[in-house]
């Protein structure tokens, strides 16, 4: 909440002060750079759950440009939502290993403040960006004494560059989560995460009002 209102702040300042504003929406796709992990609960049965597959995530909001020159901020508020596939291994013990394809998906509400350069109709640009935390479904609910315990918002930084072409924009960012993905893995009251802070790798197409 305090980074919404920042928002609007920096939005009412620049306004003032006769700086070039741009409103728009903004959507696009993102792809969750994780790579082959495990951990290991406890349970009657011995359970291990693994990282099987990364969806594609997809991305719709509002963005906003303040301009001074050649300088910009660029805040925005995007609903995302992106999905992970689980590798659920069990043994049990009158029946053998049991493996079953499981999966969660996780709806936020991203918020990145990105400060640009523009050199003609390119940018290159990078800040902080905040997901909060709105709401997810899992499959994973049928482990035993399973729970999701989902902080309210997590950070994480992005980078990379944009074209500006009349009144399109499109943008290629590269972000790193400085939060261990899976964090939000709760069993028996004990947290768990797997040993790795997930990438993504996001494509925009922005429109100006």
């Amino acid at each position: 909440m305090k980074t919404i209102i920042l928002l609007f702040v920096l939005l009412a300042s620049a306004t003032l002060s006769n700086a070039q504003v741009e409103l728009g929406i903004k959507t696009g796709v993102s792809s969750i750079d994780l790579s082959p992990g495990s951990i290991i609960l406890p349970n009657s049965h011995p359970t291990t759950l693994s990282i099987s597959e990364a969806n594609y995530g997809f991305h719709f909001g509002l963005y906003s440009r303040i301009g001074i020159a050649n300088l910009y901020i660029e805040p925005a508020l995007l609903l995302n939502s992106s999905s992970v596939d689980y590798n659920l291994k069990q043994e049990i013990f009158d029946t053998g290993i049991v493996n079953t394809l499981r999966s969660e998906t996780y709806n936020n509400l991203d918020i990145p403040l990105l400060l640009g350069l523009k050199i003609g109709p390119l940018r290159i640009q990078g800040g902080p960006v905040a997901h909060v935390f709105i709401s997810s479904a899992s499959s994973l609910i049928s482990i035993e004494d399973y729970k999701q315990n989902f902080s309210d918002a997590t950070f994480g930084i992005q980078g990379g560059a944009g074209l500006d072409i009349m009144r399109f924009r499109l943008d290629v960012n590269y972000e790193a989560n400085l939060s261990k993905f899976g964090n939000h893995i709760q069993v028996d009251g004990q947290d768990y995460a797997f040993d790795q802070r997930p990438g993504r790798l996001i494509i925009s197409l922005g429109y100006k009002f």
